[in-house]
């Protein structure tokens, strides 16, 4: 039998039920798991916008099918015909949101008080602020709910009693421009129109294509991002055989240097040749510390091997260097600039030797049904062994066939706990 490309066909089959048990409200737990299971396989269909009478023939079609007592051999011919209806209805469900949204934006830019920008978003402040304005670069803490045009809420960190922080350029246009408009304390209703938010596409099945949204903000505060060093090396600063050139900002007051499997604790950002902030520790909530070797930024870990605790440097690194001979998508063919500071550093273990047998299991070895060879290297004491719905916690290290280490819990120095 033919695999049909089209999603719902599949949870359709897959689903037991029949017309009269979405009339009996789930009382077990089991019953309670079957009916989200149910209202999970409906978003596969959400996009049709059923009438109530096209539901019931959906329903129909779902029991007969999983009662084995539907006919398969027209389902492909209607595969074609599903996708041309859903196509058709999400066009018009499309086209209806934003003539609703283009009426709502109108009203709202209308109302005493409301301003709309040039870009087409109308902003109301409901309560003025009193400290600083973002800009584009700063981090917010905010507390926001959205919702559509016709009132459904789509998210609320308001009602999750937990404030969102962010960096500001990296949500919606909408967002970004508006938020710069207002002050920290203040309060402000924004409607976005979808050009400015999730455009004719939308987000489904949560966010509707073509839908103005409605968002109340408050702004909480401001993290302002750090000042940015400067772009291109000066004539002072050291430069290494790869091209990567460096500038110490502030001296430290170690006497010793980090070497790669040492765990560091660093504060970085990173900026492109243009002055655009790419990432921040100081915006992420403070230093990081891991493994100086399990950087992955070119040209960093060569650096803070020559810094010693306290020292803070300007780095100016070739992209070759930063990303490798082939540019990844989204990375800057100029390379970055980065500033990284030491605050301190410890001893790392130094990684586990490679097993002699990593390129192939030994003759010796146990092997199950599914191919997986293992063999004891050192036995245990226990008398009960882990199921697969156990947590466990585990020190672990982890070579390619070629003998290259790729991950070590020992090289971290802390065990990893999973279920």
């Amino acid at each position: 039998m033919r695999r049909y490309a089209l999603p719902l066909l599949t949870s359709f089959i897959i689903l037991a039920g029949c017309a009269d048990a979405a009339q009996q409200a789930p009382k077990s737990e089991e019953d309670k798991a079957l009916y989200n299971l149910g209202v999970m396989l409906s978003s596969s269909i959400k996009n049709f916008n059923l009438t109530g009478k096209e539901l019931e023939l959906v329903k129909a079609g779902l029991a007969d099918g999983a009662q084995d007592k539907a006919s398969t051999d027209d389902l492909e011919k209607y595969v074609a015909k599903l996708q041309e209806l859903q196509t058709q209805r999400v066009a018009a469900a499309t086209e209806k949101e934003k003539a609703a949204g283009a009426a709502y934006l109108t009203k709202a830019a209308a109302e005493k008080g409301a301003t709309k920008t040039a870009s087409g978003l109308v902003i109301k402040a409901t309560s003025e602020g009193t400290g600083a304005k973002p800009t584009a670069d700063n981090q917010v803490k905010v507390n926001y709910e959205g919702r559509f045009v016709d009132g459904k809420v789509f998210d609320s960190s308001i009602k999750r009693n937990e404030p969102a922080t962010f960096p500001l350029g990296g949500v919606i246009p909408c967002w970004t421009e508006a938020v710069q408009l207002m002050k920290v304390g203040g309060k402000a209703q924004v409607v976005c129109p979808p050009e400015l938010a999730y455009g004719e596409e939308g987000r489904p099945p949560q966010m509707r294509g073509g839908a103005t949204l409605v968002f109340d903000i408050e702004l909480i505060s401001i993290k302002k991002a750090p000042k940015a060093p400067e772009l291109s090396a000066p004539a002072d600063a050291k430069k290494t055989e790869s091209g990567v050139a460096s500038k110490i900002l502030v001296k430290g007051s170690g006497n010793a240097a980090p070497k790669p499997e040492d765990i560091v604790k660093l504060n970085l950002a990173l900026w492109s040749p243009e002055g655009e902030l790419l990432q921040s520790t100081e915006q992420q909530g403070g230093p990081a510390e891991l493994p100086l070797d399990k950087l992955r930024i070119g040209g960093v870990v060569d650096a803070v091997t020559q810094m010693v605790a306290g020292e803070k440097k300007v780095l100016w690194i070739p992209a070759k260097v930063a990303f490798g001979p082939e540019l990844p998508p989204g990375a800057h063919a100029g390379g970055l600039v980065v500033e990284v500071e030491l605050v301190s550093f410890k001893e790392g273990v130094p990684p586990p030797p490679v097993p002699s047998d990593v390129a192939a299991a030994p003759a010796d070895a146990q092997k199950t049904t599914s191919g997986l060879a293992s063999k004891v290297l050192s036995a245990g004491k226990g008398a009960v062994h882990p199921k697969a719905t156990d947590t466990v916690t585990v020190h672990y290290s982890g070579w390619t066939t070629a003998g290259k280490l790729f991950d070590s819990s020992v090289t971290r120095g802390e065990p990893a706990s999973f279920g």
